[in-house]
């Protein structure tokens, strides 16, 4: 169509002749028109692959759904996703409120024990319990607070919960089982009673240091009633234990060896604290010594005569003793036997007055003189009176 027929034409034909020369710009710049529209082949598949992805989405939340359930602890979900909104609501909890329906008994230690320690083993008798042993656990109460326990405690049977603190003075102690609900029953309380104070002990007679002839001695004291007291010399290795009596007063009688003896004496509370006191007492040598007065001879032919013994009896010091038995006897082959017994005065003599037979032989009477000192201690002498 030349220039001129163009010009000719209705204005309308014109601009439908022109749109085919029309350009398109697509992303890489301006092109022809006649090209298979790439611009819009990629807005196409821009649309496909953004369907893909939902869909691929979709599955995810599906198999997240599928896997992980709310009793296994699934992840939570983010706020606005598609998996939160669509996951179930967690199931709640059960709580375990059992509670253990035995009551323990504690078997050791004993109502009324005093203890000398800050610590106490308590050993506790567990009948059979119907909640499992895992579940449980022993606890020991002092004055209703817990102060030890014992997790997974065997049944049926006595078990041990080891250093229960104690307080100074009265503790009460109660055993009890615990559930997952709280504590079972209380055993019965037990009351026992921390005592760190040693007793008192005094030994009010003999003095320390006293001397004397006697073969034993009277030791007596005082002490904290219902104590065990021991005593024991050291000299002769002698012990023995007395008890107490509600007035705290003891008394016990110990044996002496010659010379000086230790006598120990240590007092024991029921809580076990001791304490110790000691004494010496020496003894000197009893044994008594004997000087006899008497005719040396007498003439046959004085015969009968009334004669005077005299005995002066001391210890071995030269001290007088009073009140020691003096036996007397005077006879022998052909003389009428005679004896006397007698007492010696505060000076320590005895005297006796015996007349003097004649004998049908030639023989001489023997005086024969036996004492007993008070302190059990004796010793003989003898003399030959001579009849010329």
């Amino acid at each position: 169509m030349d220039e001129a027929t163009s010009r000719a034409l209705p204005p309308t034909r014109r601009m439908a002749s022109a749109k085919p020369t029309s350009t398109v710009r697509g992303r890489s710049g301006a092109g022809p028109a006649s090209s298979p529209g790439k611009s819009d082949g990629d807005e196409i598949s821009r649309a496909r692959w953004a369907g893909v992805a939902l869909v691929i989405a979709a599955l995810l939340g599906a198999i997240s759904l599928a896997v992980f359930s709310p009793s296994e602890g699934a992840p939570p979900a983010q706020p606005g996703s598609t998996a939160a909104r669509a996951s179930p609501s967690a199931q709640a909890t059960t709580l375990d409120t059992r509670l253990p329906t035995t009551q323990a008994e504690i078997t050791s230690p004993k109502a009324g024990w005093i203890i000398g320690e800050w610590y106490v083993d308590v050993s506790v008798a567990i009948p059979d319990e119907a909640l499992p042993r895992r579940l449980l656990s022993l606890v020991v109460l002092r004055d209703g607070t817990e102060v030890k326990s014992l997790d997974r405690p065997d049944v049926e049977r006595t078990v041990t919960v080891p250093d229960v603190p104690l307080v100074a003075g009265q503790n009460v102690l109660t055993a009890v089982l615990r559930g997952p609900g709280g504590l079972g029953p209380a055993s019965e309380p037990v009351t026992v009673t921390q005592d760190r104070d040693a007793p008192v002990l005094r030994i009010t007679a003999p003095k320390s240091g006293l001397e004397t002839i006697e073969s034993s001695v009277t030791v007596t004291g005082t002490s904290e009633p219902a104590a065990s007291v021991s005593v024991a010399n050291t000299a002769n290795r002698w012990d023995t234990d007395i008890g107490v009596g509600p007035s705290g007063d003891f008394e016990v009688k110990v044996p002496l060896a010659m010379g000086r003896n230790r006598i120990a004496v240590s007092s024991t509370d029921a809580a076990g604290m001791e304490q110790r006191d000691a004494i010496t007492v020496v003894r000197k040598d009893g044994r008594p010594v004997i000087k006899i007065s008497a005719p040396k001879q007498v003439a046959r032919s004085e015969l009968p005569k009334l004669i005077r013994i005299s005995v002066d009896v001391t210890d071995v010091d030269g001290v007088e003793l009073q009140d020691a038995t003096v036996s007397y006897t005077l006879g022998g082959p052909g003389w009428t036997a005679q004896d006397f017994e007698d007492q010696t005065d505060a000076d320590g003599r005895s005297s006796w007055e015996v007349e003097l037979v004649a004998g049908d032989s030639g023989s001489d009477p023997t005086l024969g003189v036996e004492v007993i000192a008070p302190n059990g201690e004796k010793d003989q002498a003898s003399r030959v009176i001579e009849i010329p």
